[in-house]
């Protein structure tokens, strides 16, 4: 009884994360454009630079999020 309720509250969990996640997507990328367009604003076109390296950094970031899953899983 007791590792069905646990069962039950982990996916209770996991789509309370679901449903409060789902605005990212939506959300994310529009953030993105209106900070876009403000930097374009105030630094031209040097914002590129920015932008390059949001690009660049993005494999890093999911390399470290596969990490950190890795080791939650683990624990």
């Amino acid at each position: 009884m007791g590792e069905i309720l646990n069962l039950m509250s982990v996916d209770a969990r996991n789509f309370m994360d679901v449903i409060t996640n789902l605005n990212v997507l939506w959300s994310a990328p529009l953030q993105i454009i209106v900070a876009f367009v403000m930097l374009w604003k105030i630094l031209g076109p040097s914002v590129f630079a920015g932008v390059g390296v949001l690009f660049l950094l993005t494999p890093l970031n999911m390399y470290i999020v596969n990490k950190v899953k890795e080791l939650q899983v683990s624990i």
